[in-house]
């Protein structure tokens, strides 16, 4: 199985069939409460049916937001880190599960095609998955990037809003020439860390090998949060505690 298809179904296993069954189940536990709504109106149904669930779907957001709020976002599975996508795919799951739960039990064709949807959209959703050899950004409409054409990762704004961000990568072309491509960002990816760690990559291909074992992920972890920490100086610049140099005929006593 290659690295890009084990990706699409851990994530389909981790976080759309179980949200799509959360879904199934809210709508078969609000069940009665449908029914009393339809004795008001076909219309006050219908639209108690739509909103029931969205405040539970904006509570899921919230929480999952919340919980991953300052991490990296990075996943090792084999072969490859990947960068976990926006908690609000889950949630959509959960409502798309909860309009077409009573299909999927009843195992009807609107049913099937909801088991399948989720399987399809994962496959369209763009990913960072970081392998040995390059950065592979599936369904982006971006052309793989190998390690050593990628020269710098840096992170802008998108659009007026300042939460909105993207990705812009500098790579080298035909006859060396540079190239950019810019790429989105979730709310939930932590762009400066993933920024940082495209860099570390593609300046030291010694570490490239390990990529996708929780040990090499330990350790990407400890480097970048001791840089933050203590950042190096430009290559050729003093330490900021260097004394000055003495003039001529002077010492610095």
């Amino acid at each position: 199985m290659t690295t890009l298809s084990a990706i699409r179904l851990r994530s389909l296993a981790v976080w759309s069939l179980p949200f799509l069954a959360l879904g199934v189940g809210l709508r078969v536990a609000v069940g009665p409460v449908l029914s009393e709504a339809h004795r008001l109106g076909s219309f006050v149904g219908f639209v108690v049916f739509l909103l029931l669930p969205v405040p539970l779907t904006l509570a899921l957001v919230a929480s999952l937001r919340r919980l991953t709020a300052g991490a990296d976002g990075f996943d090792a599975v084999p072969g490859a880190f990947r960068v976990r996508t926006d908690p609000a795919l889950q949630a959509a799951f959960l409502y798309f599960g909860y309009l077409t739960g009573m299909s999927i039990i009843a195992g009807d064709l609107l049913g099937l095609l909801a088991v399948v949807a989720p399987m399809i959209g994962i496959a369209f959703v763009p990913q960072f998955v970081l392998t040995p050899t390059r950065l592979e950004l599936p369904w982006s409409g971006i052309p793989v990037m190998p390690w050593d054409q990628l020269m710098a990762v840096e992170v802008v704004p998108v659009g007026r809003r300042a939460s909105r961000r993207a990705l812009r990568f500098t790579l080298s072309g035909p006859g060396r020439r540079p190239r950019t491509e810019t790429l989105p960002l979730g709310r939930a990816q932590d762009g400066t860390f993933l920024a940082r760690a495209l860099q570390h990559y593609a300046a030291h291909p010694e570490h490239r090998a390990a990529i996708g074992t929780e040990a090499e992920l330990r350790r990407l972890r400890e480097v970048l949060a001791a840089e933050a920490v203590s950042p190096k100086a430009p290559a050729g610049s003093p330490p900021s505690d260097a004394s000055p140099s003495p003039e001529p005929g002077r010492s610095n006593g």
